[in-house]
């Protein structure tokens, strides 16, 4: 078995030498490498709110910290467990998501995530009775969220709020910024990108939108924007190799493997960072045709960049005039 150099990066920042030094941080936090680059503000105090702020955000939510809100729920016995009003809310909208695709976002996919335990180095594919097992623990409808309690149905499932978590704190690093008087910065939560303002120039930020088949720096296009989320979700993320075949990280909840879509990766381009992450695994599950129809259903705000097996991009409205193919290998093909 053979497992993947991790990517932690799902779209690739184009910047120019010429804006200057920014304020910058790097670490691991949230099971990721972030990153944070500030334009226009020079007291390093507000990189260490930052930070402190993703490391609370992290022991509210990280599902193996001990204490945290997620660990405790998993660990309650099917009994009515209190959480703090961030998770209260961050689990409302992850169940809001998982009616409203019909489970293919999910947040009781716990148990599954545990058992194919890809990006790590006891990643491996389960035995069909071990799939069987962490799908008899996968039901959005079993969970319950009155207030700040939280009761699952089925003493046996787990919570999981990766797919959506590190959009949330996207959007309270902004938040952050915005308060102490930054209109020009990037928050890099793994991929999860936050584009606060524009460049110290005025200017859109330009994101390269990663070649999900191609090395670590390769982009496909470049996307303009201002004061938004992007996010990828993508097969190149995390994966593991067995026997030729690629394990990648994005499960889908009805079938207890990755999910076969004919994608290969899906960016989103929303103003929420929580609905940008939620959507782009989402999107990815779904598949092109389900997900775009859900997309214009659902979360019409939003625009998407569906990137497929075949080379095919297909772009939703919204996106004309702001990204730019450059790779001759992909056909761009514009969505009513």
């Amino acid at each position: 078995m053979k497992r993947a150099i991790a990517l932690p990066f799902a779209v690739l920042l184009l910047l120019s030498c010429r804006q200057g030094e920014p304020l910058t941080r790097t670490d691991f936090a949230l099971g990721t490498v972030c990153s944070v680059r500030i334009f226009d503000h020079k007291d390093e105090k507000i990189l260490d709110e930052a930070f402190s702020l993703l490391s609370s955000i992290e022991a509210t939510f990280s599902p193996s910290i001990e204490g945290s809100d997620i660990w405790k729920v998993n660990h309650g016995g099917g009994r009515p467990t209190t959480v703090s009003p961030e998770t209260a809310v961050v689990l409302s909208r992850a169940l809001d998501y998982a009616r409203t695709s019909g489970g293919a976002f999910d947040p009781a996919i716990g148990a599954l995530v545990n058992v194919w335990a890809i990006g790590t180095d006891r990643a491996h594919i389960p035995s069909p009775e071990e799939i069987d097992h962490a799908l008899a623990t996968i039901d959005y409808r079993a969970v319950s969220l009155n207030g700040d309690a939280v009761v699952v149905g089925n003493p046996e499932t787990r919570l999981d709020l990766g797919a959506i978590v590190k959009g949330y704190a996207s959007d309270e690093l902004a938040s952050l910024f915005t308060a102490r008087g930054v209109r020009s910065a990037i928050v890099d939560l793994g991929g999860n990108i936050f584009a606060v303002g524009s460049r110290p120039d005025g200017t859109p930020w330009r994101i390269g939108i990663q070649d999900p088949e191609g090395p670590k720096g390769s982009y496909v296009g470049i996307l303009r924007v201002r004061n938004k989320a992007v996010v990828t979700s993508g097969v190149y993320e995390r994966f593991f190799m067995q026997d030729g075949v690629r394990y990648h990280h994005l499960l889908d909840p009805s079938t207890g493997y990755p999910a076969r879509t004919g994608l290969l990766s899906v960016t989103v381009v929303h103003p929420k960072g929580i609905d940008a992450d939620a959507l782009s695994t989402t999107l990815f599950v779904l598949g092109m045709e389900r997900g775009h129809a859900y997309l214009r259903e659902q979360h019409p705000e939003a625009e998407a960049l569906f990137i497929g097996e075949d080379h095919t991009i297909w772009m939703t409205p919204g996106l004309e005039g702001a990204f730019t193919l450059t790779a001759e290998t992909y056909s761009l093909e514009r969505l009513p």
